[in-house]
């Protein structure tokens, strides 16, 4: 597992980008991570594994806001 730097994605009409302030991996991704072959994803997704983001359990505000739902500092 590796923490790497990603390109900031351009924020279209309709959408926001979140600055994330916490992370955590679930309990749940830990056998994709270990390649446990019970974890339902490896089943549609085939070795060798693209670099993936997991993260599903996320806190942050919204840094950018191109929508109407949300506003820039929203949590």
């Amino acid at each position: 597992m590796d923490l790497v730097q990603a390109p900031v994605p351009e924020v279209r009409d309709g959408q926001i980008l979140v600055k994330l302030e916490a992370g955590c991996l679930c309990g749940s991704d830990m056998p994709f991570f270990l390649h446990d072959a019970r974890h339902p994803a490896l089943e549609v997704i085939p070795p060798p594994f693209e670099p993936l983001l997991s993260l599903h359990e996320l806190v942050g505000r919204v840094a950018v806001s191109k929508c109407a739902e949300f506003r820039e500092g929203d949590r």
